[in-house]
């Protein structure tokens, strides 16, 4: 369980596994690799969606995305650099921080590369880096979908990674057995 009845989140649950893997970009498409850069918050959200079991959830989102708000993202940027590029890219957040506590303090140790709910952008004088938030092992990176120079992209990536949702129990389910590992599942009931 990743947050209980007693969380401002209501309890949330998480997978123990990858459900489906994700892929991002393209290598020498850049419209492809801006559009799912801007885009992530809401494809990877409604993969996660597409999990959700009404019977037992309110709610599905993906893992590293706003608990009590997983539309959350950041506005379009707007720098000096490069005037054709202003206003077409999203800046990076900090979506992922709430999650990423709760599994490090849970001990949740994730062995693959999953997505985060969150983007990324590091900044240079003469390039910026645009990607995805993911974590593999607890370890936090991003793969970088595209760099751009001072009016233009110099390198487009695709990026991979497996999809973990979180759902939201309704309030009257409530978590009856088993401890949430791949071996002992959570049992759910009334």
């Amino acid at each position: 369980m990743l947050y209980d009845n007693s969380s401002a989140y209501g309890t949330q649950i998480i997978t123990t596994d990858g459900v489906e893997y994700v892929y991002f970009g393209h290598s020498s498409r850049f419209d492809t690799a801006m559009e799912d850069y801007n885009n992530a918050i809401n494809i990877l959200n409604s993969k996660a969606q597409a999990y959700l079991n009404t019977n037992y959830a309110t709610d599905a989102r993906c893992v590293g995305s706003v608990p009590n708000n997983k539309n959350s993202q950041s506005d379009f940027l707007y720098y000096e650099w490069g005037s054709s590029l202003n206003d077409k890219f999203r800046d990076g957040d900090t979506n992922y921080v709430t999650d990423c506590n709760r599994i490090r303090d849970l001990g949740i140790n994730y062995n693959f590369s999953y997505w985060l709910c969150s983007r990324e952008v590091e900044v240079d004088i003469t390039y910026r880096e645009f990607g995805i938030r993911c974590s593999y092992g607890g370890n936090l990176s991003s793969q970088v979908l595209f760099t751009t120079g001072d009016d233009s992209y110099s390198q487009c990536w695709n990026g991979q990674a497996y999809l973990i949702p979180i759902f939201t129990l309704k309030t009257n389910i409530k978590v009856t057995g088993g401890n949430g590992t791949e071996t002992s599942p959570y049992t759910l009931g009334t």
